[in-house]
């Protein structure tokens, strides 16, 4: 991890009626590293995701990658610059071959369908999706599903990517196997930002956290210090980690 921000966002605020389901966010992601972002449902979490790359705008305060003022983008132009995500709730072509869900995302990045192809399944290899290639999304499984997500974000050839509980719902050799793979994306150098609510995995795998509540971050640090931190244990944790 160096000490360069690759992507920040500056006094950011979201309001839906009379709820700020963001409100004056600020925070550092810096390149090479796994950053975790904790907090309660409805702290505003996805809200802020959804700041950083388009789906949403900002009432006030800016999002920059590499320095760039990002803020309002469309999603697709953010996507394009660098910045790509997956979403809580996996959302594959399901008619389509795991193969053809990767060339999709592959055909926005690279000249034409061989080389598209060609990126697709270096991608299915590396998240060990080889074997099916040629299945329909839909025959999939949760976690099969989760990774192919992440192999079409992949596809993008982003700088960084920010993952929406992509541990949910998996069982605890799944979680392991699944943060072995995140270690290998870092290796590959992309920067990571992830929300998650298994706190063994986020524990395990960043080097900060950074925690949400009431649509404020409340706490940032360690692992250590964030697991010890009286504000988090009270808002979060329920007093056990």
């Amino acid at each position: 991890m160096s000490g360069e921000a690759i992507l920040r966002g500056e006094g950011l605020v979201k309001r839906f009626g009379g709820l700020i389901a963001v409100n004056e966010v600020s925070f550092n992601l810096y390149r090479g590293e796994i950053l975790g972002l904790i907090g309660p449902n409805g702290a505003g979490k996805t809200t802020l995701f959804n700041l950083i790359t388009g789906f949403l705008k900002p009432d006030r305060g800016k999002v920059y990658f590499n320095d760039k003022d990002i803020t309002g983008w469309p999603p697709h132009r953010i996507a394009l610059e660098g910045v790509a995500r997956t979403f809580q709730l996996v959302r594959p072509f399901l008619r389509m071959t795991a193969l053809e869900n990767v060339m999709i995302s592959a055909l926005s990045k690279v000249g034409g369908l061989e080389e598209a192809e060609e990126t697709a399944l270096e991608l299915l290899e590396f998240l060990n999706l080889s074997d099916k290639r040629d299945w329909r999304a839909s025959s999939l499984t949760i976690v099969e599903r989760k990774k192919l997500e992440i192999a079409r974000a992949l596809a993008l050839k982003p700088e960084v990517l920010l993952l929406d509980e992509p541990i949910a719902g998996l069982n605890p050799k799944e979680v392991d196997d699944m943060l072995e793979t995140l270690r290998e994306i870092r290796k590959r150098g992309v920067t990571i930002l992830i929300v998650e609510h298994v706190m063994r995995a986020i524990m395990n795998i960043c080097e900060r956290i950074i925690v949400m509540h009431y649509g404020r971050l409340i706490a940032e640090g360690t692992p250590s210090e964030i697991s010890s931190d009286p504000k988090v244990i009270e808002a979060y944790l329920g007093g056990v980690i």
